[in-house]
């Protein structure tokens, strides 16, 4: 019975129901493109904000190179040096005069002692 009076009505009922389901989407996609405004004025601002921080980060990257790159410059120049103070010793030992060279005890103590001195850091036990 009352299937028979909403009958002539359904026709009307289904076509409200449409036009607020399209309203209803039309509102979500205003909502939608409100929401990518605002994501692109916070993403402006954001980039903003940490562009010193990235130009800074930046700057220190290039020093830190510039840094490793006259590491390793020095380090070869080390390494130059080691070899030529490597090959003038060995020059200087293949000599016949050290080659044969015998010390003492008492020499030989006197010797090492030079050394110590030579290689510490202190003048502590050098003769004034």
């Amino acid at each position: 019975m009352i299937d028979a009076m909403l009958a002539p009505l359904y026709k009307w009922i289904i076509l409200a129901l449409l036009i607020f389901i399209a309203g209803y989407v039309l509102y979500c996609n205003s909502l939608a493109g409100d929401l990518r405004k605002a994501e692109q004025i916070c993403s402006g601002r954001i980039s903003a904000a940490v562009a010193p921080y990235i130009a800074a980060q930046d700057a220190l990257q290039e020093e830190v190179k510039r840094a490793d790159e006259a590491l390793i410059e020095e380090q070869q120049r080390i390494k130059i040096e080691f070899r030529d103070i490597k090959h003038e010793t060995q020059k200087i030992i293949e000599r016949d005069v050290f080659r044969d060279c015998r010390l003492t005890p008492d020499s030989l103590q006197l010797a090492q002692r030079a050394n110590e001195i030579a290689n510490s850091s202190s003048n502590a036990g050098a003769v004034r």
